[in-house]
């Protein structure tokens, strides 16, 4: 069984994801076919790594991560 998730942000990405890790196919599109790559970032407070650690991301995501000093 194969799922269609329309957006790519991070709602779409963590439905795929979890799709994968219950062993479904997913095919995702989104409109926008550019990635800006300028001005772009993502908070992340320890309760968002805690969801992230659950589907198995949190290991890739604080390889390319840039700590907040406070």
């Amino acid at each position: 069984m194969r799922v269609l998730i329309v957006g790519g942000g991070i709602a779409g990405l963590a439905v795929a994801r979890a799709l994968q890790l219950q062993g479904f196919g997913a095919d995702l599109i989104e409109h926008r076919a550019d990635v800006p790559q300028a001005g772009t970032g993502l908070y992340l407070p320890g309760n968002a790594a805690r969801a992230l650690q659950a589907p198995g991301l949190l290991g890739s995501i604080a390889a390319l991560a840039m700590p907040i000093a406070t």
